[in-house]
């Protein structure tokens, strides 16, 4: 681990790890150990990037706002959706806000600007939340009913499954193409994907009302 012109051996970085775990008290010298190693890891993160440009390489500076980047943007939209549903147009809604999520992760990669760096952390979050707003509300209303279990399920385990291999292929990608192009292939892969699967399925992209179709059996059979 480098930082400028100090570097900490495997040992001391080992001491450094073992007294941040040790959680005494607030006024502990571990917890200001712990306070260290954080903030000498954030800087570690910044310097690696730094040799290969990127929006990455505000590490340090975005800090914890990289993590509250998405939650912020989703977490907007899900209170604006809950007062203003999306009635018409699902499918675009779907198809496009995966399609920014694509743009704003890429554009994320390339920026050498902290706040462009956050706002576009925002926007993935935003979009990411339309897309499971209207993908979860599709597979509840416009499946038939004997089969709506099996669906759910099958859907469920895919975006299960889907984490972990997001984080395999993430590690891979950063191994073979470095920090900025995994982000990069990230990002190019959202648009690629969600433009072949609009001109695959054009039923999804056609796909217009979150309403429940018309009843196979009545409920209440006339007598």
């Amino acid at each position: 681990l480098a930082l400028g012109d100090q570097r900490l051996g495997t040992d001391e970085l080992d001491q450094l790890r073992h007294a941040a775990h040790e959680d005494v008290g607030r006024d502990h010298p571990s917890v200001r150990v712990r306070r260290e190693l954080r903030h000498r890891t954030v800087e570690c993160d910044a310097s690696q990037a730094g040799a290969h440009g990127g929006g990455v390489e505000h590490a340090r500076a975005v800090g914890p706002e990289r993590a509250r980047g998405p939650a912020l943007g989703g977490g907007a939209v899900t209170l604006i959706l809950s007062r203003y549903p999306i009635k018409r147009h699902t499918g675009p809604w779907m198809l496009g806000a995966v399609l920014v999520y694509g743009v704003a992760t890429t554009v994320f990669a390339f920026s050498r600007d902290t706040a462009l760096s956050v706002a576009m952390l925002a926007i993935l979050g935003a979009a990411d939340s339309i897309s499971v707003y209207v993908r979860q509300s599709l597979v509840q209303i416009l499946t038939p009913n004997r089969m709506r279990g099996r669906v759910t399920a099958v859907s469920s385990l895919c975006i299960s499954a889907s984490n972990e291999l997001g984080e395999f292929e993430s590690g891979v990608a950063a191994r073979l193409l470095g920090p900025i192009g995994s982000v990069i292939f990230g990002g190019v892969g959202s648009i690629v994907v969600t433009l072949l699967w609009a001109k695959m399925f054009p039923a999804l992209r056609k796909a217009d009302k979150l309403e429940l179709p018309e009843l196979e059996c009545p409920l209440h059979p006339a007598t």
